[in-house]
């Protein structure tokens, strides 16, 4: 029986709060194959001072005119947070396509917290491409990434009442 599809993904950039404020956002991500084009995606987001590195969960949709990203996290005063993303693939844009999405994070009652840009860094593909191979060396990122979520997760069930995560 084939393993199923998993990767791992980076993306990094820049949003603008409601109050104007430019906030530095970065998610890592493991995508394990759910059902045909969708993934189930695991692994850690930051946008301080919204969040800082936390767990993240959620779901990545592929399609051909349109990748959509879905994590729900929590912010850094305990509230629920939801980071909606798009890529919009182009044949006629292949790279800047797939290397730069528009972001949003919304709140609880959907409001947008913060929107803007995020993108992939072309450093990162040697990495990325790995992990896609089968093979244990090139699931070392993965677990690197899942021991590092499981940890925030740990820490976040152990803080005291009222601490920020």
């Amino acid at each position: 029986m084939p393993s199923p599809i998993s990767f791992v993904e980076a993306m990094r950039g820049w949003l603008r709060s409601a109050d104007g404020d430019e906030l530095p956002v970065s998610f890592e991500l493991v995508a394990l194959r759910m059902h045909h084009a969708r993934f189930e995606v695991r692994g850690v987001i930051a946008a301080p001072p919204l969040v800082r590195e936390t767990p993240a969960r959620g779901t990545l949709e592929l399609g051909l005119s349109r990748l959509a990203y879905h994590l729900d996290f929590v912010g850094a005063d305990g509230q629920p947070l939801h980071l909606d993303a798009v890529k919009h693939p182009s044949l006629r844009s292949p790279v800047l396509s797939m290397t730069r999405m528009q972001a949003r994070i919304l709140d609880a009652s959907g409001t947008t917290v913060a929107s803007g840009e995020m993108r992939f860094a072309l450093e990162d593909l040697p990495a990325f491409v790995l992990s896609w191979l089968p093979g244990s060396q090139s699931r070392h990122g993965q677990r690197q990434l899942e021991t590092r979520r499981r940890g925030l997760e740990r820490r976040a069930l152990t803080a005291p009442e009222g601490v920020m995560r």
